[in-house]
């Protein structure tokens, strides 16, 4: 397979427009267009013989998310972190548009557990404001003062698990083999420019009480941390975007400050892990 990344869903309308694919990894939560929308799209106006599988890709998958992707018309499902074997067998199911390819068979993934939550997905949300009508004021979004003192403070339990999964890391040089130490230093990279803009993006969601972009954003970082094995600082972004689906302001300060702190850990961890693959690798 050759891939084409695009943005938003109406990038991906855009894209189909122009050629033929086989597959679609369709992000649920996206700025423009959400992929639900486009899928309706797409199954509306293409015959189902000539357009492409559709497969949801979302963080931490939510009850009944599964079952809302696929009354939209998506044919899969995958929730993030990504499993290599599920991805596969998800890509085992496909067929050229142009040239059918036969289907084989394969073991069956692990199921991945839906969170037992309250709150369903919804597809917009309006601007949230405290019940009692006060603002919170927010320090700089982006330099959140004193991470150490922050860091100290965190409860011996907390302190003792790393921000950074060892598990995942070693399930990723499994899979890249010999070109682990080149991907990780390159993902690493990615991540922390990404990161940082996405913080910054939830911060000033909450000083502006925008409870779509909070969410928005909580899910996009939650899916980048599972990608690399930040676990710790996934399941934050998680209880932020649970709160955003409540279209809820209060507690929503006090998850950010614990977001600055484990992204701190997560940078200090990630940093030395690209510094010992930058000495393996030259």
């Amino acid at each position: 397979y050759y891939a084409d990344v695009v943005s938003n869903g109406l990038e991906v309308i855009e894209a189909i427009d122009r050629q033929p694919y086989d597959v679609i990894f369709m992000d649920v939560h996206m700025p423009e267009m959400d992929g639900l929308t486009a899928t309706k799209r797409i199954v509306t106006e293409r015959d189902a013989t000539q357009r492409p599988r559709i497969i949801a890709m979302t963080a931490n998958a939510m009850q009944g998310d599964r079952e809302m992707c696929l009354e939209a018309g998506m044919d899969d499902y995958i929730s993030k972190p990504i499993r290599v074997e599920e991805l596969i067998q998800g890509l085992l199911k496909c067929e050229s548009i142009e040239q059918p390819l036969p289907v084989k068979t394969f073991a069956e993934p692990e199921l991945i557990s839906s969170q037992d939550l309250d709150e369903e997905l919804t597809k917009s949300s309006p601007k949230i404001s405290d019940a009692n009508g006060d603002s919170e004021q927010l320090s700089d979004p982006v330099k959140h003062q004193d991470f150490e003192s922050q860091i100290s403070s965190k409860t011996n339990s907390e302190s003792a698990k790393p921000a950074i999964d060892q598990d995942a890391l070693d399930r990723l040089r499994e899979l890249f083999g010999e070109n682990a130490d080149a991907f990780l230093e390159n993902m690493g990279n990615i991540f922390l420019e990404e990161s940082s803009k996405q913080l910054e993006n939830i911060a000033t969601a909450i000083q502006e009480k925008d409870v779509v972009n909070m969410t928005l954003q909580a899910h996009t970082l939650n899916g980048s941390c599972g990608s690399i094995g930040a676990y710790n600082l996934a399941e934050i972004c998680r209880e932020m975007e649970i709160l955003g689906r409540a279209k809820m302001t209060e507690g929503a300060l006090q998850l950010l400050d614990k977001m600055y702190v484990e992204y701190e850990q997560v940078q200090l961890e990630l940093k030395q892990i690209m510094q010992n693959s930058l000495s393996h690798f030259s």
